[in-house]
C-alpha cells in the first residue's frame, strides 16, 4: 500500500501538470491573438436571431470573414441596421433595387464591391440596397423585407436570391415544427458538433490549428478519413423530388413577391453537377423554375449560363460552396441583361 506521502506526491504532480498545461494553453491563445490576429474569433462576423424572426449581424460591426482553407479573407462592414451595405436601406425609394436572400446574395467570401448586387449598381446605373443575411429562407426573407420597410424603406423593385441547395422546404410543416419543443437527446455526433462550434466561436487556437490542417494536404486527407474534417461536398444538402415541397416553396415565394416588381434569381445547387443525386436535382430544379413561371414571375435561372463554360463548379470556391468573384461577375452580367430592357422601358 502506498503511503499518504506518496499519494500526496502523485496528486501534487498531477495538479502541477494540469496547471502548467492550462497555463500553456492560455499563453498560446494569447500569443496567437497578438501575433496572428486574423485567427481571433472576435474579428469574425456573426449573426444572431432577432425577435422579429430573422438573423442580423451586430450593428456597426467592422471585421473580417475568412476561411481556414485559405479560400477567402475579406473585410466585412455592417451598417447600423445589421446589414452588409454601405447604404442605409431606410433611404430606398420605389425606383431603386432591393436585394434579399441568404449567404450567396450577402456575398459570402467576396468583397462587398465584388458581389453581384453591387456590380449591378454600376452596370445599370441604379441604386441598389442589399438586405441579404445568411442562415435564413423565404420566411426569413419576408421578415427582413418587413423589417426594412418598418425602418423607412420604400421598396418597389425586389430581387430575391433563391439558393436551390437549402431554400426549398415544406414551409407549412416547417412552421408547425418550429412551434413545437423537441428534445433532441444526446449523441456523440451532436456533442462533437457543439464542441467544434464552441471552440470556433471563442478560441484563436482552434482556428490556427484547423487552418494548418486544411492547408497541409496529407493532414487534411487524414482528418477527412477519420471524420474530424468534412469534405467540401459532404455537408451539401440534397433535394428529393417532393411535389408538396415544391408547391409550398413556390407559394411562399409568390406571397413574398406579390407586392413588388420582383425578379427571382435562381442560384443552382452544386448537386446538379456532382454527387449521386444529380437526376433528382435536375428534376427539382426544372419543376421549381417551371412552376414559378406558371405564376408569371420574372425568373433569371443562372444554371444555363453556369453550364456554358463546361465547368460550373469553377464559379465556386475550391473548398467552400459559395461563389467566388468569377461566379458573382457572371451572375451580375446575366441579371443585368434581363433587367436592362425593363428599366429602359420604364
Amino acid at each position: 500500500m502506498k503511503s499518504p506521502r506518496c499519494r500526496f506526491g502523485l496528486r501534487a504532480r498531477i495538479a502541477s501538470l494540469l496547471v502548467s498545461s492550462i497555463a500553456s494553453i492560455v499563453f498560446l491563445e494569447f500569443a496567437i491573438r497578438v501575433l496572428m490576429p486574423v485567427y481571433d474569433p472576435s474579428g469574425n462576423v456573426t449573426f444572431t436571431m432577432q425577435d422579429f424572426g430573422a438573423p442580423l449581424a451586430k450593428p456597426n460591426f467592422v471585421g473580417r470573414q475568412w476561411k481556414n482553407t485559405g479560400d477567402y479573407n475579406v473585410a466585412i462592414r455592417i451598417n447600423d441596421l445589421g446589414f452588409r451595405d454601405a447604404r442605409d436601406v431606410s433611404d430606398a425609394k420605389k425606383n431603386d433595387l432591393v436585394f434579399v436572400g441568404d449567404s450567396f446574395t450577402f456575398g459570402w467570401g467576396v468583397g462587398e464591391s465584388e458581389r453581384f448586387s453591387n456590380q449591378l449598381d454600376a452596370m445599370l446605373g441604379i441604386r441598389t440596397f442589399n438586405i441579404a443575411v445568411p442562415s435564413t429562407n423565404f420566411a426569413g426573407y419576408q421578415k427582413l423585407v418587413l423589417y426594412a420597410e418598418e425602418r423607412g424603406a420604400s421598396i418597389g423593385h425586389l430581387v430575391i436570391g433563391v439558393c436551390m441547395e437549402n431554400d426549398l422546404c415544406n414551409y407549412e410543416r416547417h412552421a408547425r415544427r418550429s412551434t413545437q419543443h423537441r428534445d433532441a437527446g444526446f449523441s456523440f455526433g451532436r456533442m462533437f458538433s457543439t464542441t467544434k462550434k464552441g471552440l470556433a466561436a471563442y478560441t484563436s487556437t482552434y482556428h490556427a490549428l484547423t487552418s494548418f490542417v486544411h492547408r497541409t494536404a496529407f493532414l487534411r486527407k487524414a482528418f477527412i478519413r477519420i471524420g474530424l474534417v468534412k469534405d467540401n461536398f459532404a455537408g451539401m444538402r440534397t433535394n428529393d423530388f417532393d411535389k408538396a415541397e415544391i408547391i409550398s416553396s413556390v407559394n411562399q415565394l409568390v406571397e413574398l413577391s406579390s407586392n413588388y416588381d420582383s425578379t427571382i434569381i435562381i442560384i443552382p445547387s452544386r448537386g446538379l453537377w456532382i454527387g449521386d443525386n444529380q437526376r433528382n436535382e435536375r428534376l427539382v430544379h426544372d419543376a421549381f423554375v417551371e412552376r414559378l413561371r406558371q405564376h408569371r414571375l420574372t425568373v433569371v435561372d443562372l444554371r444555363p449560363v453556369f453550364e456554358q463554360c463546361g465547368e460550373p463548379l469553377n464559379y465556386h470556391f475550391e473548398y467552400d460552396g459559395h461563389w467566388n468573384p468569377d461566379g458573382h461577375e457572371v451572375a451580375a452580367k446575366t441579371i443585368a441583361s434581363r433587367l436592362v430592357p425593363f428599366f429602359r422601358d420604364n
